[in-house]
């Protein structure tokens, strides 16, 4: 499996700028590309030139366009690494994962089945923080951004709403 580097992405970065964040050991470009609605060819060459002129950090989640987020950011990924224009090690690739969208989210779930810690978000939408869920969520970004590479840094998507439901039935305090 393979990820970013220290040195990798450290080398992209100042090529193009002298300005940078980090992420722990990892540096990032200034800018990221968020993939929130990457579904289209023309997304998929905004990747492809960001990607090529600096950008290394690339945002994205399990739920973004029902999956197909990740599925063009890997192809980007692999495309662009087997060109030799950008390797996989100097990019930085952020999913999230906790939220469950509709029936093709459901469908998407082992079993085809919601979490049995699932809250209701919205009219179809869910929330589930449990481990098993987590963990299936990430296996199953890595399958999406094509089996060889695996996100540098996975977030929990939407934490507040399990707080708030703990809030709902007392077992938890409200911040002061």
């Amino acid at each position: 499996m393979r990820l970013a580097t220290a040195a990798a992405t450290r080398t992209c970065v100042a090529q193009v700028s002298t300005q940078a964040g980090k992420i722990g050991s990892l540096t990032v470009s200034r800018g990221g590309f968020g993939c929130y609605r990457l579904d289209e060819p023309l997304h998929l060459d905004c990747l492809r030139f960001a990607l090529s002129n600096g950008c290394n950090l690339v945002d994205t989640a399990s739920s973004y366009t029902d999956g197909l987020s990740e599925r063009i950011v890997g192809a980007a990924l692999k495309e662009l690494d087997a060109k030799g224009i950008v390797e996989r090690e100097e990019l930085v690739v952020v999913t999230k994962a906790g939220n469950i969208h509709g029936q093709k989210g459901v469908d998407a779930l082992p079993g085809g089945q919601l979490p049995k810690d699932a809250i209701k978000i919205g009219s179809d939408s869910w929330h589930s923080i449990s481990p098993e869920f987590l963990e299936s969520q990430v296996e199953q970004s890595i399958q999406r951004l094509g089996g060889q590479f695996a996100p540098d840094v996975v977030l929990l998507h939407n934490p507040e709403y399990y707080f708030v439901e703990a809030m709902k039935k007392g077992e938890a305090n409200k911040p002061e």
